[in-house]
C-alpha cells in the first residue's frame, strides 16, 4: 500500500549512510572525475557498488585528503 509520500532518491539514502558518488567526492575534494576513479581503482579510497552505481566511503574520501590532520601529534620532547 502506497504511504503517499514520494520515494527516497538512492543517491539520497547513500548520502545518509556516509556515501557519495564519484562526482560529488570529486566537486568535495575539487579534483577531476578521472582523478576520483584512478584513487577507487588504485585502492585509495573505499567504495562499493550498488546495482551500477558506485559510492565512495565518505570517511575514507577524508582521511585520503587529510591524513595530516588524522595523525598522532607528535611525542613532546621533554626540555632539560
Amino acid at each position: 500500500m502506497p504511504s503517499g509520500k514520494p520515494p527516497v532518491p538512492q543517491e539520497r539514502l547513500m548520502e545518509l549512510r556516509g556515501y557519495v558518488t564519484p562526482r560529488r567526492a570529486a566537486e568535495l575534494a575539487g579534483r577531476h572525475m578521472v582523478t576520483v576513479y584512478t584513487w577507487m581503482t588504485d585502492g585509495k579510497v573505499a567504495w562499493t557498488k550498488v546495482g551500477r552505481r558506485r559510492y565512495i566511503k565518505i570517511e575514507s574520501l577524508r582521511r585520503y585528503l587529510h591524513p595530516v590532520l588524522l595523525a598522532p601529534p607528535p611525542a613532546a620532547t621533554p626540555t632539560p
